[in-house]
This record gives structure tokens, sequence and C-alpha cells, in this order.
């Protein structure tokens, strides 16, 4: 009798301690993840702080490139289209 309650109460320290050893694990896992989507947060506030102005300042050069690049593209693919025998590809 006092072998089966010694079993037991090893059994019982023996989930305890692993109970113990998952909770640990997920608390440090949980902290570390944390900390990284922190800094991942702060490192973007600061990219677009700093961006922002620069944005600002080469709009005037920025929107009509991309307006000549999406034309010149658009551009390119329709004469690509019209050109193309389509037997090709099927």
């Amino acid at each position: 009798m006092a072998q089966i309650q010694q079993a037991a109460r090893h059994e019982g320290h023996k989930q305890l301690s692993r109970q113990v050893a998952k909770t640990t694990t997920v608390v440090t896992v949980d902290g570390s993840l944390m900390v990284l989507s922190g800094l991942t947060l702060a490192a973007t506030v600061i990219r677009l702080v700093v961006a922002t102005p620069l944005l600002v300042i080469f709009s005037l050069v920025l929107v009509p490139a991309a307006i000549t690049i999406f034309m010149i593209l658009g551009g390119l693919l329709v004469a690509i289209g019209f050109c193309c025998d389509m037997h090709i590809f099927s």
C-alpha cells in the first residue's frame, strides 16, 4: 500500500514538473516574440518618420516618373499582346 501511495506521489511530482517546464517555455518564447514585435514596430515607425519628408520633397519627380513608367510598360504589354501569335501558347 505504501508503494502505491509513493508511486502516485512521484507521478504527481512528475506531472507538476512537466507543467512548470511547459509554462516556463511558453513564457520565455512569448516574451521573446513580444520584444521582437515591439522592435519591429519601433523600426517601422522610425522609418516612416524618416521617409515621409523625403517622399513629400521628391513627389514632384516621383509622381510623373511613376506615371511615365506605367504608361511605357502598359504600351509594351499591349504591343506584345497584339503582335504575338496566340497559337504559340495553346
